[in-house]
């Protein structure tokens, strides 16, 4: 169900973009019963590259290219239309759901080395409670006996060190899991404020959400998720410029905006 799974993705997204020095690393992404994926990210300055099999993502903290490696293709796009107006995904969601958070971030207090760094824990939990607005969702959805959508309950813990900086605008890795917060309007905000106050390079990053509730079909028997990103290895190697811009040879085509796939019987702004 696309607004179940939508708990979980949102949570992946952007940080802040300030200036670094040239990095690689490989993250590793676990998702309990799933086969493990893969990402490597380059870091120059502002400039960021994610590398995910078929598909590679540039930043250069105002554009975005999107590149299809198989098909030989790339489209651009400014971030502003990533991350607010102009994404009907998230306009469609806004428009559709009421949305509360609340979200606390404090130090761990424990210390260990990863990868050879020293590192600090912070713990983390959220709170994320949905609703469907007047005249939107199911037909039914705000009526005598409303529908409901899951409730969100997210903990977990998060490993940093501080002997480097927190990465830049489109970084992936373990400590992106949590940026995209400000996307979600003023519901967001105080997690957004509550993550920000982490420190350091994310090098690890434990999440478990259990969704609880909800009358949509499959909704009432609740879900788990268990997930974790890790960090496994880090370089510091200089790196060329050519690797931030698409391909030699390969065709740009026009970005096409991603939206939430319709849903038989909504109401208002639809899916």
């Amino acid at each position: 169900m696309v607004l179940k799974k939508f708990g979980w993705l949102a949570l992946a997204g952007l940080t802040a973009g300030v200036a670094h020095a040239d990095l690689t690393y490989t993250t590793t992404v676990s998702v309990a019963g799933g086969q493990p994926m893969q990402a490597t990210s380059y870091v120059k300055g502002v400039q960021v590259r994610s590398d995910t099999g078929k598909s590679i993502t540039i930043t250069d903290g105002t554009r975005t290219w999107r590149i299809n490696t198989e098909k030989k293709t790339y489209s651009v796009v400014a971030n502003a239309k990533l991350e607010g107006g102009g994404n009907p995904a998230l306009e469609q969601f806004n428009q559709m759901i009421d949305l509360s958070m609340s979200a606390s971030v404090k130090p761990g207090g424990k210390t260990r080395t990863i990868l050879g760094k020293p590192a600090q824990n912070y713990v983390y939990s959220i709170d994320m409670k949905m609703k469907f607005k007047p005249g939107s969702g199911p037909k039914g959805a705000t009526g005598d006996k409303p529908m409901t959508l899951p409730q969100m309950k997210t903990t977990g813990e998060i490993w940093t060190t501080m002997a480097l900086p927190k990465p830049p605008t489109g970084s992936a890795g373990a400590g992106s899991l949590f940026n995209n917060f400000r996307m979600l309007g003023a519901a967001g905000q105080s997690a957004t404020v509550a993550f920000d106050k982490i420190k350091g390079f994310p090098l690890e990053t434990t999440l478990h959400q259990v969704s609880t509730g909800g009358s949509l079909p499959g909704g009432g028997k609740g879900g788990k998720l268990d997930l974790k990103v890790v960090v496994t290895s880090l370089k510091t190697d200089p790196l060329p410029a050519s690797l931030f811009a698409p391909p030699t040879g390969f065709k740009q085509i026009p970005y096409e905006s991603p939206s939430l796939p319709k849903m038989s019987g909504m109401g208002g702004g639809g899916m």
